[in-house]
């Protein structure tokens, strides 16, 4: 079986040399994390990387399919081994967006680069709610606005 991973960020898929995941990140804040080696320059890897930006992990690979009788049963040969016809391309794609928020990016020896997207924190979710919620006198403008544009 064949497998080959990539990431996809603005239609364009970009080859994965490894994935690594972390549920809780000690190193950063304890949020859940991904870390994405590519075989890609450090400033290429900071013009496709930006916080907030949407991206998947994309999956091609190939499987052997198993040959079946007329009546959908699976075939043997003689020694009683599974009979296989063909190989089958699959692609497969898991959307990665929740880990929205760009981490470091560490430029290895040979040439290949790490950039860890993490999803946000609940401090960072509440401060977010927080900065985005109506005041006050938001409403009660807007509230008068509408009394008075009767």
């Amino acid at each position: 079986m064949d497998v080959n991973f990539f990431v996809a960020v603005n239609g364009v898929e970009y080859p994965v040399l490894s994935i690594i995941g972390k549920v809780k990140d000690t190193g950063w804040n304890d949020r859940e994390s991904k870390y994405i080696k590519l075989k890609m320059s450090a400033a290429k890897v900071a013009e496709v990387f930006k916080d907030g930006i949407a991206w998947d992990i994309v999956e091609y690979g190939s499987k052997a399919v198993v040959d079946t009788n007329e009546d959908g049963t699976v075939k043997y040969d003689e020694n009683g081994d599974l009979v296989m016809v063909e190989t089958e391309n699959y692609r497969n794609e898991y959307d990665n967006s929740e880990y929205c928020v760009l981490g470091d990016i560490a430029i290895h020896p040979d040439g290949t680069c790490t950039v860890a997207m993490g999803k946000p924190t609940e401090a960072e979710l509440l401060q977010t709610q927080l900065a985005n919620a109506v005041t006050e006198e938001e409403l009660s403008a807007a509230y008068n606005e509408g009394v008075n544009s009767l």
